[in-house]
Parts: C-alpha cells; sequence; structure tokens
C-alpha cells in the first residue's frame, strides 16, 4: 500500500519548487556560515525527494545531488532533533554507505531537520567532516538546529514570495481595479486597473488613506466603518458586493460595484477590494430603461411611458387635459410611398407636434399613427379648443418630405379630468373612443371634430385640405 504520509510530503516539498532549481546566494552564505561556525569542510542544504536529494546549496562539495539510497539527510526525516553520527565507519547504519567508503569519505556528520510550519520534513541542514569526533555537545546541536531554523524561514518565505508575485501579476493582469488596505485604511497594494480607473500612481496611493477616492460626503461616514472594524476585528461586507460612487483624480465622480475580502494578515485584519467602473453599464441600463417607455422613431414617449406620465400627472395635480390625436389617410402614405417615407413622415409630424405645444405639455406617441397630448393641472375646454385649433392650422400646411409634398389629415379627441374620467386609462380611453370632443362644445363649420385628410401626392401636384364633418369613427 502507497505510503499516505510521505506522497503528502513530497507534494508538500514539490510546492516549493526548489527541487531542480539553481543556487541561490542567501543559502550558499548559510551554508559558508555553517562551515566556518562548525570548522568542518562540507555544509549542505538537502531536500530528500522521492528517489534522490536535492543539495540546494553545497559548500565543499561539487555536486547538485546523490541518490536518496546513500543519503544520510533522508534518516532526518523522522527525527525532530539534529541526527548526529561521530564516526560513520562505526555506525552500522552507515558503515557500508558508498559516501563512507568512497567520496567524499563522510566520517562526522550532523544534520538538522528542515521542518515547515505545517511540521513537514522537507530535508536537513548537515555538516560533514572526513574525520570522527568524540562529541558533538548540546550547545553546537542548539546551534544547528538555529541555522535549520533559518533556512526553513527562509524556505517558505520564498514560497511565499513566489506566489505574492503570482498573485501581484495576477492582479496586475485583472481588467478590474485590485486594492487592499490595512484596517486604518491604508493602501498597502494597488494595480495597473487601478492606476487607470481613478487616474492615481500606485507610488502616490501607497500608504495614503482609502476615503481618498471617495467623495467628501462619503468619507465620515466610510471612516466611521473604518473605526468599527479596528474595534470589532470583524468586517461586515466581506465577501458582498455593493454599488458606490467613486472619486477620480480629476474630481470626477462615477459609479463603481466594489467586492470586500478580508482576512488575517501578519498585521491583524486586512481588507482587500475588487473594483469595477460600472459607467458604461448604467449608461446602458438607462438606454434600455429609456428604451422601454420611449418610441425608437420618433424619440417621444410611447404608450406605456405616456401612460405612466398620465398617472403621475394625475395623482399630482388630479386635473389635467388630454388630446389623442389621429392621422387621417397615413396608411395611404405607408403603401403609396412605402415604409422609409412613412417613417419619415412620422418624425416630421412629432417634430410639428412639439413646436406647436408649450414646454409644459407632454407628447406621446400611443399608437401606429396615434400621438397623445397631455396639458398638466388643467382641466379648461376653452384652453383645449385653443390648442386644437393651433393644431389643425399646423396640419392644414403640407410637409415636405424626401422631395413630395404630402397633406396629412388629423382628428383629435378630447378628454378632461376630472370631469371625463379620473383614471389614467378610462381617461385615454375616453379621449380615443367617447363622446368628449361633442361634450367639449368642439363645433366647426357644424362639426363635432375638424379632421384634415390628406393623401400622398407628388411634390408637382396640388394640395387640397378639406374640413370634413361628423362624428368621429372612433
Amino acid at each position: 500500500m502507497p505510503n499516505t504520509a510521505e506522497t503528502h510530503r513530497l507534494e508538500v516539498l514539490r510546492s516549493y519548487e526548489l527541487v531542480g532549481s539553481a543556487s541561490e546566494p542567501d543559502y550558499d552564505q548559510l551554508t559558508e556560515l555553517g562551515a566556518r561556525l562548525f570548522e568542518v569542510p562540507i555544509c549542505l542544504i538537502s531536500l530528500v525527494g522521492e528517489h534522490e536529494q536535492w543539495l540546494k546549496s553545497h559548500h565543499g562539495l561539487d555536486v547538485c545531488s546523490t541518490s536518496r539510497d546513500a543519503s544520510f539527510c533522508a534518516h532526518t526525516l523522522t527525527v525532530e532533533e539534529p541526527l548526529v553520527v561521530l564516526d560513520a565507519t562505526q555506525d552500522n547504519r552507515f558503515r557500508d554507505n558508498p559516501q563512507v567508503s568512497g567520496a567524499p569519505r563522510i566520517r562526522f556528520y550532523a544534520g538538522a531537520p528542515l521542518i515547515d510550519a505545517e511540521g513537514i520534513h522537507l530535508g536537513a541542514f548537515c555538516i560533514i567532516d572526513t574525520k570522527p569526533r568524540v562529541v558533538f555537545g548540546t550547545d553546537e546541536q542548539r546551534l544547528l538546529s538555529n541555522l535549520a531554523s533559518i533556512v526553513g524561514r527562509r524556505i517558505q518565505k520564498g514560497r511565499a514570495s513566489r506566489a505574492g508575485l503570482a498573485v501581484g501579476g495576477f492582479a496586475d493582469a485583472s481588467p478590474m481595479a485590485v486594492i487592499t488596505v490595512t484596517a486604518e485604511g491604508r493602501i498597502t497594494f494597488w494595480n495597473k486597473a487601478a492606476e487607470t480607473m481613478f487616474g492615481h500612481s500606485s507610488g502616490n496611493m501607497l500608504g495614503r488613506r482609502l476615503d481618498t477616492i471617495m467623495p467628501v460626503r462619503f468619507r465620515e461616514m466610510h471612516n466611521a466603518g473604518m473605526r468599527r472594524i479596528v474595534s470589532t476585528g470583524s468586517v461586515p461586507l466581506s465577501g458582498k458586493t455593493v454599488e458606490l460612487i467613486a472619486l477620480r483624480a480629476d474630481g470626477t465622480e462615477f459609479p463603481i460595484d466594489i467586492t470586500i475580502s478580508s482576512w488575517q494578515g501578519l498585521l491583524g485584519i486586512e481588507i482587500g477590494a475588487q473594483i469595477q467602473d460600472i459607467t458604461a453599464r448604467r449608461e446602458r441600463e438607462a438606454r434600455l430603461e429609456h428604451l422601454a417607455v420611449h418610441d425608437v422613431l420618433t424619440g417621444l414617449p410611447n404608450r406605456s411611458g405616456f401612460v405612466s406620465n398620465l398617472v403621475k400627472c394625475l395623482e399630482e395635480h388630479g386635473s389635467g387635459t388630454l388630446l389623442a390625436l389621429n392621422l387621417d389617410g397615413f396608411k395611404a402614405i405607408n403603401d403609396g410611398f412605402g415604409h422609409a417615407l412613412g417613417d419619415a413622415a412620422l418624425q416630421a409630424v412629432a417634430i410639428r407636434l412639439a413646436a406647436a405645444t408649450e414646454n409644459g405639455a407632454m407628447l406621446g406617441r400611443i399608437g401606429g399613427d396615434e400621438f397623445a397630448i397631455l396639458l398638466p393641472g388643467t382641466d379648461n375646454p376653452v384652453v383645449a379648443r385653443s390648442l386644437a385649433d393651433q393644431l389643425l392650422m399646423e396640419f392644414s400646411q403640407p410637409f415636405h418630405i424626401a422631395g413630395h409634398l404630402l397633406q396629412i389629415g388629423l382628428s383629435i379627441g378630447l378628454s378632461l379630468a376630472p370631469l371625463h374620467a379620473t383614471h389614467a386609462d378610462e381617461l385615454l380611453f375616453s379621449s380615443r373612443f367617447g363622446p368628449s370632443c361633442r361634450q367639449a362644445g368642439w363645433r366647426t363649420k357644424g362639426s363635432n371634430v375638424r379632421r384634415w385628410h390628406g393623401q400622398p401626392v407628388d411634390n408637382q401636384a396640388s394640395v387640397q385640405g378639406r374640413a370634413a364633418s361628423g362624428h368621429r369613427a372612433r
């Protein structure tokens, strides 16, 4: 059966990425120091792999690895204290070892195990002499263990540094701003995306307070939150994403999504933030919201948007005048000249309606050839008639579109709130289908509703506007 503990040990050893790696000055200085302190010709840092031991540093020995079977250091994997061999020729474990009978002719060996923070044995820091010793005392063993501890910390620091470089590289390559701060709110990391997003360089921001990137009106609230973190030791927003307003170096504000993380660092709680500029998303959402309530062709509120305005008008004012407009003969334009010219005609109608109404009036396109005008806060039929007459006069003039003169007729229905209805849908229905025109007392040459009937004609032909009497057909 496989040795589970040994399999795990080898996995941990590989995670340090030292086996097969080049020499490093930090390790070489320690083996040189060990050789001098103990007055021996050889000092090694040995990492014991599955089949070989890799000598990360080898002062006094011109090899980089040896077989694990011949390794003295492999015997330190099962002990906590230094392994001491005073005379290898007299030790049954080693007398037949090829490194004893042959080069480098080991006689004295002392190796302190290299043990990481998890308690995993990685190898040994050892000293070797070609002469046997009579004694290797407690103080000497303690000194050897201390040197092994220094090596072990250096090994772990190297892995953490590589991990930090990897994380830093990942953070710098991230399109999101990545920032880390202390519990007091001092910035300790600021990636390239943060530089681009906020307009501050990393060198300028490290050590500064995080509230530098917040509008002044939010800073006290933020600082109060940081004080709570220091006093309670907890980060309530850890693992959550919230939307905030941020501040660029040039003083402009913009919306962000910020995801908070927290962990226990060497100096206490540390906090990280991943930040995304959501300006484009907000603009896209605003466009979608606009499209949901506006007509794409004319830019006017569509039926949904107009009804929403009508509801607000009735809630705020309790009164209003609604004019429903129908373009007579518009189908003939579409059939005669095509939908492209028909669309242009609708845009022209919207422009003429906007020009004919006052600023307080609300326009909308509520159907294919139907428009509506809302006069908030007034239920005076005289005002309504005056506007209707003005519209009819405006539509008595032909439209010049794509080289054609087009006469577009107009029919107008009227409802007054609260006289005819108090609810938006009822008021709209009344203006389109009810008897409101007659109730308003509209009369033009004996007619109930004035209409300008139009049909598409070539720009060389004359344009006839005709007033037709009779009730509105719908």
